[in-house]
């Protein structure tokens, strides 16, 4: 399943026969992408460069245990070996090998995901955030 487009148009060609394969459920951009995420076995966002990652965790929040590439902020929103996996950008063999094993802990992972997920909860971070400005 593939969720969402490529913004950026970084290779049109490359992403309209990914999404056209009947091997391939694809829902383009969806404002409730978590209601879609509930149903995957693992999430796997293997970027170059990402900011945060807020994919990831409204992946967590339902429950979905994720893989993701050590780049950018996505360090801060695994926590490798408990809600997922992050692996090296570009290395397509411990990719997908940290699939096969979030997939073999999927029930632990799963769980850890969905709780640890609640940092990110809106009321929680507002917290944080007055807390810090307080000072």
């Amino acid at each position: 399943m593939v969720i969402g487009d490529d913004p950026y148009g970084t290779d049109p060609a490359y992403t309209r026969a990914v999404t056209s394969s009947p091997e391939i459920e694809h829902h383009p951009w969806v404002a409730n992408a978590p209601g879609l995420m509930r149903h995957l076995d693992v999430l796997v966002l293997p970027s170059y460069q990402e900011p945060f990652g807020t994919v990831l965790a409204e992946a967590m929040a339902v429950g979905t245990p994720v893989v993701a590439t050590r780049v950018g902020g996505l360090a801060e929103v695994v926590d490798d070996g408990v809600t997922g996996r992050l692996v090296p950008a570009g290395n397509t063999d411990a990719l997908a090998a940290a699939v096969l094993e979030v997939l073999r802990n999927r029930t632990r992972m799963s769980a850890a995901a969905r709780e640890q997920s609640q940092r990110f909860h809106t009321g929680r971070y507002a917290e944080h955030v007055e807390q810090l400005i307080a000072r």
